[in-house]
């Protein structure tokens, strides 16, 4: 899956992993920069990338991919999102990681049906999980220009955080992976045949600054090698083949198909670590440990607790007919 903010460049980075595969020079994912940009609104899912051996029109090249093509991942295009942590985003990324929202479903619907029924309403609508659209990778698009947007950031972190409250477990256990855009501006413009002005470039020293600060956010300190790539787009700037951005397309592909963290199936019935019983257990034990501080606090004021003898009978009572009840279902 494919997220960040809105112009961060995630479409556009679809698109050249899908030039570099297929060498057809041809925008597939929309795109677009400005007032009036063409942000994506629909779910966009490219089953194994997108590639369609009709359109591949060398046929060297189409003979190579079709022996892998079956083996290429699939890609989500997630909508741009703002820099927001709130109940809202949260609970839709929870739906788009889990894979309860079918392709091509409209965010601002979503959206707007979250402002009418409230936080929650999704998940009512959406209980059914496709496995086939679980997402096992989450790659985060940042612009090395952009600021970075640290309350998505910290929105996506807790959603893969989740746990569910009777195995124990987390719900999801998507690996997480960072894409640092527009790296082509920071190298000899030569290197990437580049049309674009010395104005638009950067030094090596102020993209790694941006790679230090973003590192934390992710909790991959020490490990950035295997868990971030420096992006560079086939873009209108830039002409003709280039064996820097296809040699970072094909890397980055090659990470992305390699056996990650095992998913956990939300259809398996997993034996609950606590269960009802023991959930009640457990409420009785806490309530327990409450009356006895209050009746020490009593005994040290010298008040005789005759309310102390009344609970106990009272949790006694309920804890004998809920284990009849349970014994009779």
């Amino acid at each position: 899956m494919l997220i960040g903010q809105s112009g961060a460049g995630k479409s556009t980075m679809f698109n050249t992993v899908h030039r570099v595969l297929t060498g057809e020079n041809f925008t597939y994912a929309r795109q677009g920069a400005g007032h009036a940009q063409s942000v994506t609104l629909d779910i966009e899912r490219y089953n194994n990338c997108g590639v369609d051996l009709k359109t591949v029109r060398d046929d060297s090249r189409r003979e190579k991919i079709a022996a892998v093509v079956h083996k290429l991942p699939h890609i989500v295009d997630c909508p741009g999102m703002g820099d927001d942590d709130s109940p809202e985003l949260r609970e839709l990324l929870e739906l788009l990681v889990g894979g309860f929202i079918p392709k091509e479903t409209q965010i601002p619907t979503l959206q707007s049906k979250q402002e009418q029924f409230g936080v929650g309403f999704l998940k009512k609508e959406y209980r059914t999980s496709n496995p086939a659209d679980r997402v096992t990778k989450v790659v985060f698009v940042q612009s090395c220009r952009n600021v970075i947007p640290r309350n998505l950031i910290n929105c996506l972190n807790e959603v893969l955080k989740i746990t569910d409250p009777t195995t124990l477990k987390r719900k999801y256990t998507a690996e997480v992976f960072l894409v640092i855009s527009k790296f082509d501006l920071v190298l000899d413009p030569c290197v990437y045949n580049s049309t674009g002005s010395d104005e638009d470039s950067m030094t090596l020293e102020d993209f790694a600054k941006k790679e230090s600060e973003l590192a934390p956010e992710f909790n991959i300190v020490g490990a950035l090698e295997d868990n971030r790539f420096r992006w560079a787009n086939y873009t209108d700037k830039i002409q003709g083949r280039n064996k820097h951005i296809e040699n970072i397309a094909l890397k980055f592909l090659k990470r992305m198909v390699q056996p990650g963290t095992p998913q956990t199936d939300p259809t398996d019935r997993l034996e609950p670590v606590v269960d009802t019983w023991k959930t009640f257990q457990l409420y009785m034990f806490r309530l327990t440990n409450q009356i006895k501080q209050l009746f020490l606090q009593d005994m040290q004021l010298n008040i005789t607790p005759a309310w102390f003898v009344t609970a106990v009978l009272c949790v006694l009572v309920i804890a004998v007919l809920y284990k009849l009840l349970m014994s009779s279902v």
